[in-house]
């Protein structure tokens, strides 16, 4: 196999604890002396670009540098049992992958090093260079499925380098058959490479529709801001353009989040509740038409009246007249 990030990582492990390695049909396999505590990695190449790693380690802990990586590597798993802690450096920012969390990883980061403490772990982790998968691409192909991978990483990476969640049931089930694919033959290769392919979709198709969800639940946000600033002074509405650019958001980000949402243009829904807030003041104060046309927006009582009517069926006046008797 070619050297990699993942090799790097196993190789520095090696050399650290003065590990026992053995050859596996598809790879290598890591054994650490019982003076160092408990544990055996093993890596396989599923394909090129596509390495899987078990991992069973128990009591130990260490430091790794992560200066010296070029390699832009996504690295995905499923953690069986046991914990493993993980803390940055700088930013001191620590995770914890326990049983039953899945997570996936971007390589290529700003992180200078890493300690990993390892509690009773059992776990696999899946490790993508889409720089050698793309090689294998139809190349009139190629730079489109660049462009897609990168904005979907992009938008799984937003806010963090390490993602941890809690699985779902189907990657679970997956992750628990991979785990019972010994290899011993051609067919228990292909059985475990297929199961592999099939967990990195689930995983990453997951990962995107829960961003989906986010990212939906972001725009109903956005939309309750636009009508919280619309009813706060309905005399001096904001223009779309300067409402969307007092949300930070397009004009057009603007109106399809709230026709989505609402089912009506800004425009529209600001008639109605101008017409609505003026069917309140009719019925529940003294003022006259005119202060009440001003009040919600209007500056001619002809427009406003014929708008009122449209709603209410009769003008402001006679819906007065008939309300209070």
């Amino acid at each position: 196999m070619e050297n990699s990030i993942t090799e790097s990582y196993y190789k520095f492990i090696q050399e650290k604890y003065n590990c026992q390695t053995s050859e596996e049909l598809l790879g290598k396999k890591y054994s650490l002396p019982e003076a160092f505590g408990k544990g055996n990695f093993t890596m396989m190449q599923i394909e090129e670009g596509i390495d899987l790693a078990r991992s069973e380690a128990d009591g130990i802990e260490f430091n790794f540098n992560n200066k010296k990586l070029t390699q832009g590597i996504l690295e995905l798993g499923y953690c069986y049992s046991g914990e493993l802690i993980i803390s940055t450096s700088p930013g001191s920012k620590q995770y914890k992958l326990k049983a039953g969390d899945s997570f996936i990883y971007k390589m290529l980061n700003k992180v200078n090093s890493f300690k990993f403490e390892y509690n009773n772990l059992k776990a696999i982790s899946i490790h993508l260079n889409f720089a050698l998968l793309k090689e294998n691409i139809n190349q009139s192909w190629s730079q489109q499925l660049v462009n897609e991978w990168q904005q979907n990483m992009a938008e799984i990476f937003t806010n963090d380098i390490l993602l941890i969640n809690k699985s779902t049931y189907q990657l679970q089930q997956l992750a628990e058959e991979i785990d019972k694919i010994s290899v011993k033959n051609m067919l228990d290769y292909l059985r475990l490479k297929v199961k592999t392919i099939e967990f990195i979709t689930d995983f990453l198709q997951e990962k995107l529709r829960l961003k989906a969800n986010k990212t939906e639940e972001v725009d109903y946000k956005q939309v309750a801001k636009a009508k919280a600033i619309i009813k706060a002074d309905l005399e001096n509405v904001p223009s779309v353009d300067d409402l969307a650019a007092s949300l930070k958001v397009s004009n057009y980000i603007l109106q399809k989040n709230f026709k989505q949402i609402t089912g009506d243009t800004v425009y529209k829904y600001v008639q109605q509740v101008r017409v609505k807030e003026a069917e309140y003041l009719l019925k529940n104060t003294d003022k006259s038409i005119l202060e009440i046309t001003h009040q919600v927006g209007y500056h001619n009582p002809s427009k406003f009246a014929s708008l009122f009517k449209k709603y209410y069926q009769l003008t402001p006046l006679k819906y007065r007249k008939l309300v209070l008797n």
